[in-house]
């Protein structure tokens, strides 16, 4: 098929750049001429395990197109997929604004369409309603349907291939409909996964109470963790005892520093506006927020509590992305704990494979040499097999705070380091 792409982000270089390796041919269009021009010769904006090299195929077989003008990129196709950014506003509730911009934009073209067979197909995470309402707005221009991706960042490209699920929304009845049916369920056809096929709000609210829930899974384990550590229980070996029931699953229950990211803050809030908006007090989400947030000021006070008085205090962070595998720094915890040490005044020296904000130092040693305390803020396999002993040598201190409950304690307290997590005896 031939494809449109709305949007060069995470989201929509990825689905990209994996339509491509599935055969189809894409176009992508993004208002951002500089990004456009990178992507041309082969370089990727953000770092995502395997995306280069796919975007790198795709180019040398001539699969994937980059292009300035919107029009360039809807005249190539009739399935256009919308990827845009719907970013968090002070309130919490999605800013629309480049959503709109593109769904305008689109509308003006498809004008001159038959709209039949014209298809827009909507992956940004968007408030229930939207597509109920561009479809008010502009059902002569194109047929709406609502797509949510479920790409998890470090895995996006496995994500891709191998979904859990797909989720495809559209209006509840109408020939339109039934064409847009056909097409998307032809695009699909061979990703062997349940699909899931119904109205727009119910599509538009799965992507919501997913990200909920998996956030209100991190949050859990963390009051867990906070009660642990008052009773002498170990939170690991309770997330374990807890997974092994299939009702509950293993995975979301590590005890630490909280979740961050581009989707679990941003969709949390979202949904907590919208329930809002709908005069319905969602209590649970509060406590989801409130939860996370205090996990941040716990790790801030483990730090601090491990300094000795009358002396310049000196922490080691390791990591600064949100998780594994990115680069992406957006609401991560580990930078949330970097600004209140620096308020406090610590000096704080950060080390992470991929994250910016100057955390890249060449070498870890260089951010541990003499500092009192090394706190692991991000889990990122590097970490996991330092040479311990050594670190030991460079430190001024012997205390290491596990951020996430990953690193060997029982070796680390053999080196004769004091290793404190969250929810562990010490």
């Amino acid at each position: 098929m031939k494809i449109g792409i709305i949007g060069a982000g995470y989201v929509g270089i990825v689905t990209g750049v994996c339509l491509a390796e599935k055969g189809h041919t894409v176009v992508c269009y993004d208002i951002d001429s500089t990004k456009m021009r990178a992507l041309k010769k082969g370089r990727v904006p953000f770092y995502e395990p395997k995306v280069a090299d796919l975007l790198s195929v795709a180019l040398k077989k001539g699969r994937i197109d980059f292009v300035h003008a919107l029009n360039q990129c809807l005249s190539y196709s009739k399935i256009v997929f919308v990827c845009v950014g719907t970013p968090p506003r002070e309130n919490g509730s999605a800013d629309m604004s480049y959503f709109y911009k593109a769904i305008s934009g689109i509308a003006i073209f498809g004008k001159d369409v038959k709209n039949s067979e014209f298809i827009v197909v909507n992956k940004s995470t968007v408030p229930v309603g939207t597509a109920r309402d561009v479809h008010k707005h502009f059902r002569k221009c194109f047929t709406v349907v609502s797509n949510p991706e479920f790409l998890r960042e470090g895995k996006a490209v496995s994500d891709f291939f191998n979904p859990d699920r797909i989720v495809l929304g559209f209006e509840d009845q109408s020939e339109k409909s039934a064409g847009a049916r056909k097409q998307l369920t032809a695009l699909y056809e061979k990703f062997d996964c349940p699909k899931i096929i119904t109205n727009w709000e119910t599509a538009e609210l799965i992507k919501y109470a997913s990200n909920a829930y998996l956030a209100t899974k991190i949050s859990f384990i963390n009051e867990i963790a906070a009660l642990s550590e008052r009773v002498r229980a170990d939170v690991k070996t309770i997330a374990k005892g807890m997974g092994f029931d299939p009702r509950i699953g293993k995975e979301f229950l590590r005890a630490g520093i909280g979740y961050g990211g581009s989707c679990f803050p941003k969709d949390v809030r979202a949904l907590q506006s919208l329930s809002r908006g709908k005069r319905y007090s969602f209590k649970l989400l509060k406590s989801v927020i409130d939860v996370n947030n205090q996990q941040r000021k716990i790790a801030v006070e483990k730090i601090m509590s491990a300094f000795s008085k009358n002396r310049v205090k000196r922490a080691a962070i390791l990591g600064a992305t949100f998780k594994p595998d990115t680069d992406d720094v957006r609401e991560s915890a580990s930078i949330a704990i970097i600004k209140e040490l620096h308020i406090r005044g610590v000096n704080v020296r950060v080390f992470d494979p991929q994250g910016s904000l100057n955390a890249r130092r060449e070498l870890v040693e260089d951010a541990v040499r003499g500092v009192d305390v090394v706190f692991l803020a991000t889990e990122w396999k590097e970490f996991l097999c330092l040479d311990w002993k050594k670190m030991k040598v460079l430190m001024r201190g012997d205390i290491i705070i596990d951020g996430r409950n990953v690193l060997d304690q029982r070796e680390l307290t053999r080196l004769g380091f004091r290793y404190e997590g969250f929810g562990v005896s010490s």
